[in-house]
């Protein structure tokens, strides 16, 4: 169950000059999935305010935005987890042409995240990036387009406050830690006729831990009489980098009144993090500390994989459709790593095949679909 509310002001300051206002609140009670293996009731508040302020000016369109997000999460686990997590950006861009072929945008931002530490409080994660990005989109002909686009970001986390008593790491020291990395993408799109389209695009993603994976979680669990592990955030966490590339071609076919599509792709993980698990250690104890399970890196995986959809009409009023994928996947968990106990286990949990083949009807005010997907047999994890 829900309740929400939103609102949405738009002045026209100038001929040129426009500022909007946004602010929304939401209430919302579900049953979610926690962790992969278990389910609780929920509870979401979130309550979120942006302004944002562009204008056309002979520089370019120039965009100024500020937005805050927050989010009190209640979950019934563990005896009840209440995380806030509050969220403010500030950005500004600017996007502008140089001549008829070359459209440019050059930005930067600035983002503050924070979040308690929980179900046992007493300390609070956060952190500070501050990032630049540039976009170059060139229209080399009527044929042929180019993107590329470029994004450097800067993490500075820290922690502050207490640690539960014996907790491993237990030293705010090692959460002054920085993180930059790198996102890029470049597509090349090229029409040699009216009926075909190809497009070659690369792009470089970087996964960032999470605030709760980084430390915002801290609880003491009893495994064995006299014998305690502590389920904690790990400071030293990497970001996940993914790399992909993509061939597609595409094609309209006048005799079935349709088009065809080809893609051909693939895309390489590194550094996937994990979920916890306490099926082992992952800081063993000492005289002074308890052991620790925490997050950790515990693979890199491999996608490759080969798309086709087709689709057309039989007659006026009734269309069809189909498509299948096919994918291999190829895990390298590192040394004494479990891949299932870590929920990496993506070779095994990705079907090789799946696809979908579809009809639909349409007159005047009816239409009538069917369809009919497939999957291929794959494994799941344990939920029990």
């Amino acid at each position: 169950k829900s309740v929400q509310a939103s609102l949405d002001l738009v002045a026209q300051l100038a001929p040129k000059t426009e500022l909007r206002v946004e602010g929304g609140w939401a209430n919302i009670q579900q049953t979610t999935q926690a962790g992969g293996y278990s389910y609780a009731v929920t509870k979401l508040i979130a309550d979120s305010a942006k302004a944002t302020l562009t204008s056309d000016t002979d520089f370019g369109t120039i965009q100024a935005q500020v937005y805050q997000n927050q989010l009190t999460a209640k979950y019934e686990l563990a005896g009840g987890i209440n995380w806030k997590n509050t969220i403010t950006v500030a950005s500004l861009q600017d996007l502008f042409k140089v001549g008829a072929a070359h459209t440019f945008r050059i930005g930067g931002e600035y983002r503050h995240n924070t979040l308690n530490v929980a179900p046992v409080g007493g300390a609070d994660v956060s952190y500070n990036v501050l990032a630049a990005s540039g976009m170059w989109n060139w229209q080399v002909s009527k044929q042929l387009t180019t993107t590329a686009a470029l994004r450097v970001d800067k993490l500075s986390l820290e922690r502050s406050g207490t640690f539960v008593t014996r907790a491993p790491m237990a030293n705010n020291a090692l959460w002054d830690r920085d993180i930059t990395e790198t996102s890029a993408n470049v597509t090349i799109a090229w029409r040699p006729t009216e009926m075909d389209t190809i497009r070659v695009s690369y792009a470089r993603g970087v996964q960032a831990p999470s605030l709760i994976e980084m430390g915002g979680i801290q609880l003491p669990v009893d495994v064995a009489p006299g014998f305690t592990i502590d389920l904690i955030g790990n400071p030293n966490l990497k970001p996940s980098i993914v790399t992909n590339y993509e061939v597609a071609y595409d094609r309209d076919i006048a005799a079935i009144k349709g088009k065809m599509g080809l893609r051909v792709f693939s895309q390489d993980w590194k550094d996937l993090k994990s979920a916890i698990s306490t099926a082992g250690l992952d800081i063993l104890p000492t005289a002074t500390t308890n052991g620790g399970a925490t997050y950790i890196n515990a693979a890199d995986s491999k996608l490759k994989g080969v798309e086709v959809n087709v689709s057309g009409k039989l007659t006026e009023n009734l269309g069809w459709r189909a498509d299948y994928t096919w994918t291999d996947v190829k895990d390298s968990p590192f040394a004494g790593i479990n891949p299932t106990a870590r929920y990496v286990a993506f070779e095994k949990t990705t079907p090789k095949g799946r696809g979908n083949v579809g009809v639909d009807w349409v007159k005047g005010p009816w239409e009538v679909d069917a369809n009919l997907h497939y999957v291929s047999d794959y494994q799941f994890y344990d939920i029990v």
